[in-house]
């Protein structure tokens, strides 16, 4: 990457810190061009969203392990999360 663009290795886990992330990249003026998500650990894919959803040409990479271990990991945690970190915290909506 360079003075123009950048790249997200590990994406936070709660709202607060992806926010701070993100204002950095905003006040440098760069184009986040892809978002790495390495492995399963929660403080490396909760806020991928966030990161996403301001930047949507973003490439978001994944290994297919990961995303299988992320998609039940999720599911199964949500409500501890919200309890943990608080329902504003987190980063993304639960499913009902």
């Amino acid at each position: 990457m360079g003075k123009e663009e950048c790249a997200l290795l590990g994406c936070q886990w709660t709202l607060s810190q992806a926010e701070l992330v993100l204002a950095e990249i905003h006040q440098r003026d760069l184009n986040l061009t892809t978002i790495f998500v390495i492995h399963a650990h929660l403080d490396h894919y909760l806020a991928a969203a966030v990161f996403k959803n301001a930047y949507p040409n973003a490439k978001l990479v994944a290994p297919s392990d990961a995303c299988r271990i992320i998609n039940k990991q999720f599911t199964d945690k949500a409500d501890y999360l919200e309890e943990v970190i608080g329902k504003y915290n987190l980063p993304v909506k639960k499913k009902n």
